[in-house]
């Protein structure tokens, strides 16, 4: 194939591809399609059906990818109608880091055996595709250069001439590299077929009917500049139009990253030397969803010296229900080991065996092998017997506690002579063990994490001794709990309520056991404050604004601890609040939300102040006052209270200088303004208060008036002086009327 050819396949029509997250892990149970996560996206050309057809030849939830001759090349729109669009199916976005898996079934009808060299009507050809991608990247790239395509799939089409002959019906693959490859794995006809690609993080690998037919080591894409391939980003089922329509049916279709690996069946047994275990070996591997996942590579080794068994397979694949399976056979030594099984990137599975070598046999085990602080684990001590008649212990046996590891209730199981207290099982000297054996079950658990190993001492009886028997209890930290209430849960505004945050801890241990790794914050919704600091129990509690934290580093004690703060609204309405997570090295707690209902409005009035006059230039005679009150009618104080004179015509300026002012309510809930003066511009104007959260304010009516009028000084006159100026009064009205001559 051409890199021409390479590069079309590469360019598949991903064009919705969003790098933006996990849309899914595990089984698809349906179909939806549309745009979008979560949706079965149109890839290159959407097929006429693509709906979940139900339960068909043995399989539920089967996709039936329907193509049309009505889609065919010769009826498409114009755009679509190169054979780059004859591929027709859809897809789905991933978010898959290695080790993960794209798998499916297939079923292939008998008719898809019959071609015809001379014409096409009889070809078929469906596929899974997946989208191999870097970090960053996607659709970003021209024409895909940065993702490789990794193929799985059926035709019978040839491969020279696919549109007008058919050919060898064939599994193959495509290879970024080369092209696509037959494999050469038999097509089973009527039948199921399953297939599934898996992404190591360094290579892709091919499995049909969970056998490897096909490994690809170079995963270098046409453009490297967006980095490595890391992760699936889509899986997308297609099938081929030749002009005809036809039907391809797919099951158990799904997606997932390998997230651990657990034992499900055989730890814990007891076999002869030389005898097989009667339970396999079987290790179940499971996505982050809790889903079975298939096609992953299980090791199984047993230890190389001493007791150890003989196994069936050392590598085994997952199946469909994401199992790995191995019988063992006990070796000639007798004695206790585990054998390891391990899958790539998650924690190895141990499974805990014993080969006897006389009649007493003694095993123990812990279940589950991990618990949480205070929370139970069964652990059982099992005594063979395999001799067809029962023997008696010889001297006591004793199965010590580790330190701080408890056991709270009365022993079980079927052995007698067992007694128990908070720390010790015994069984008496003297005991009769049965034919068959017995067991020894308790319920144990411990206040604080660590990890606990627990040994039995010597099983001595009348057959033959056994070694002592050993388990291992892993204890962690208990997820805190996290509740928080407003009470009461409605207040008047301007009344004061409580904020109660409860940390719940069941760890106990030293101080320090449970830890916060990241600050726990509540930031109050706007319009709602706190006042005061926290009156709980919760150390390193600030109180900033209407903000709380409690900071990175706080250690949090058995029981836990509370946060209590006073909080309060001047406006009515309702102010849902939630926390940030609880981050702690137990793990994370969801966040949790309350609500608060504030009913009514705080008011602020103006109480003294207004309708004052005074001289230009000169200072008003008493302050503005302005007192603020609570929908129930209470004072408020310790609120900011902003007075503010106009900037432009008639005003005045507070002491101190400024037009505006800020000044706290007192205990009685009023705030006084310093003194104003007025400026030098005669007229009326209004001063306002007003607080935060507040939807009315207080006005204050001032009038600056002119000074008083001017006065001219007249010089004293004598008796004399006083007769002159009457005299020349008297004279110029004459003057002026024309009598004087």
């Amino acid at each position: 194939m051409s890199v021409t050819s390479q590069r079309i396949l590469r360019a598949t029509a991903c064009v919705a591809l969003l790098m933006c997250g996990t849309v899914h892990a595990g089984l698809y149970p349906a179909y939806p399609t549309g745009t979008g996560l979560g949706v079965w996206e149109v890839d290159r050309f959407p097929p006429s059906g693509f709906v979940n057809a139900g339960t068909q030849s043995g399989r539920a939830n089967v996709l039936a990818l329907t193509l049309s001759s009505s889609d065919s090349a010769a009826n498409r729109p114009p755009a679509y109608s190169s054979t780059f669009y004859n591929t027709q199916g859809r897809g789905i976005q991933e978010d898959l880091a290695a080790y993960s898996v794209i798998y499916g079934s297939v079923y292939l009808p008998a008719a898809w055996a019959s071609t015809n060299p001379g014409d096409a009507a009889l070809n078929r050809r469906t596929e899974m595709w997946g989208v191999l991608s870097p970090a960053t990247g996607g659709d970003t790239c021209a024409s895909s250069a940065c993702n490789l395509f990794p193929i799985i799939g059926f035709t019978n089409a040839s491969a020279g001439s696919p549109l007008t002959a058919g050919g060898m019906p064939r599994l193959r693959v495509f290879d970024s590299n080369i092209g696509f490859v037959d494999v050469g794995a038999p097509a089973a006809y009527d039948a199921w077929t399953d297939v599934c690609i898996a992404f190591s993080g360094s290579q892709l690998s091919f499995y049909v009917n969970a056998a490897l037919v096909y490994t690809q080591s170079n995963l270098v894409q046409d453009d490297t500049s967006f980095g490595p391939p890391v992760k699936w980003s889509r899986t997308i089922m297609q099938a081929y139009n030749f002009g005809t329509g036809y039907t391809s049916n797919w099951s158990g279709l799904g997606a997932g990253r390998l997230a651990a690996a657990s034992g499900a069946t055989g730890s814990g047994q007891s076999a002869q030397v030389g005898m097989p275990f009667a339970t396999p070996l079987k290790v179940v591997a499971t996505d982050a969803g809790g889903a079975p996942l298939p096609c992953v590579p299980v090791t199984f080794a047993a230890p190389a010296f001493g007791a150890s068994a003989t196994l069936s397979a050392s590598m085994v694949l997952t199946n469909t229900r994401g199992e790995a399976t191995v019988a063992a056979t006990a070796n000639a030594v007798a004695g206790s080991y585990a054998v390891t099984a391990t899958a790539p990137g998650v924690a190895p599975v141990k499974f805990a065996l014993t080969n006897t070598g006389f009649p007493p046999a003694l095993t123990k085990s812990f279940s589950p092998l991990t618990v949480k602080s205070q929370e139970f684990s069964t652990l059982t001590i099992t005594i063979g017997n395999a001799t067809g008649a029962s023997y008696a212990l010889t001297a006591p046996f004793v199965d010590a506690m580790p330190s701080g590891l408890l056991i709270p209730t009365a022993p079980t199981g079927t052995c007698g002579g067992v007694t128990a207290t908070q720390s010790a099982i015994t069984m008496a000297a003297g005991t009769a063990v049965p034919a068959g054996g017995c067991t020894i079950v308790v319920n144990v658990s411990a206040p604080a994490p660590g990890t606990y190993t627990n040994t039995t001492s010597t099983l001595a009886t009348s057959a033959g001794d056994a070694l002592p028997a050993t388990a291992v209890l892993t204890v962690t930290l208990a997820l805190p709990g996290l509740i928080k209430e407003f009470l009461p849960p409605s207040i008047p505004a301007g009344d004061t309520g409580t904020l109660s945050i409860r940390i719940l801890s069941d760890n106990s241990g030293p101080p320090g056991t449970l830890v916060l790794t990241q600050p726990f914050v509540d930031t109050m919704p706007a319009g709602v404050t706190i006042e005061g600091g926290n009156k709980g129990t919760c150390p390193g509690v600030s109180v900033s604004g209407n903000a709380l934290a409690l900071p990175a580093g706080t250690s949090i004690g058995l029981g836990g601890c509370t946060i209590v703060v006073d909080v309060t609204a001047l406006a009515g309405g309702t102010y849902a609040n939630t926390t940030s997570a609880l981050v702690t090295n137990a793990g994370t707690t969801a966040p949790v939300s309350a609500t608060l209902v504030v009913t009514g409005n705080a008011v602020l009035t103006a109480m003294g102040g207004g309708d004052q006059q005074a001289t230009i230039n000169t200072a008003y005679g008493e302050p503005l006052r302005a007192a603020l009150a609570g929908a129930s009618g209470n004072p408020i104080a310790g609120v900011a209270v902003t007075f503010t004179l106009p900037l432009g015509g008639a005003s005045g300026t507070f002491a101190g200088g400024g037009t505006s002012v800020t000044v706290v309510t007192g205990a009685a809930g009023v705030a006084t303004s310093p003194i104003v003066t007025a400026n030098g511009i005669v007229g009326s104007f209004t001063a306002t208060a007003a607080a935060a959260g507040l939807t009315t304010s207080a006005h204050f009516s001032m009038t600056n008036v002119a000074s008083a009028a001017a006065t001219t000084s007249v010089p004293a006159l004598g008796p004399l002086g006083l007769v002159a100026l009457v005299v020349g009064v008297v004279l110029l009205a004459r003057r002026r009327r024309g009598t004087v001559r």
